[in-house]
């Protein structure tokens, strides 16, 4: 099947300010086809990370760039870890539905995020700095906030 790039909402669409639902087993094939869309439209715009919601799907789904791999992440959740839990940093932070606007946002440096892959296996990764800021704005998406908010 042929990967599409697809339109990425941009600011005030209603999708990127609805809490997103829930990815269930019986939209697998759905989230899969979506995910590889993602990341052709991901790549295209030579962002960081995408959220399902920035493509007018309100569905728990982030992809996000670590190194030179994109991870696919499924009903993502994450915590503040290590001992530098109750530390965050605070960085400029762009968005490809909110373009040319930079925000400075205070995010947890050190998280462990936990989700599903495309194949419905629980996976984690512990994530710190720039990847930790990506996954905090991503998962943001799926709850409705912006940088801006």
């Amino acid at each position: 099947m042929k990967k599409m790039i697809l339109q990425i909402e941009k600011h005030p669409s209603k999708f990127l300010t609805t809490i997103s639902d829930e990815v269930q087993l019986r939209d697998l094939k759905l989230a899969k086809t979506l995910i590889k869309d993602m990341i052709a439209t991901l790549k295209n715009a030579d962002g960081m990370g995408l959220a399902a919601p920035q493509i007018a799907v309100n569905k728990r789904i982030i992809i996000v760039k670590t190194g030179n791999k994109y991870v696919e992440m499924i009903n993502p959740e994450y915590v503040p870890v290590g001992d530098d839990c109750g530390n965050t940093i605070s960085s400029q932070e762009g968005c490809l539905s909110l373009p040319n606007v930079h925000c400075t946002v205070a995010r947890w440096n050190h998280i462990r995020v936990n989700y599903l892959n495309s194949k419905w296996d629980e996976r984690f990764l512990e994530l710190s700095g720039i990847q930790s800021i990506c996954v905090q704005h991503e998962i943001d998406h799926l709850n409705g906030v912006l940088m801006i908010d």
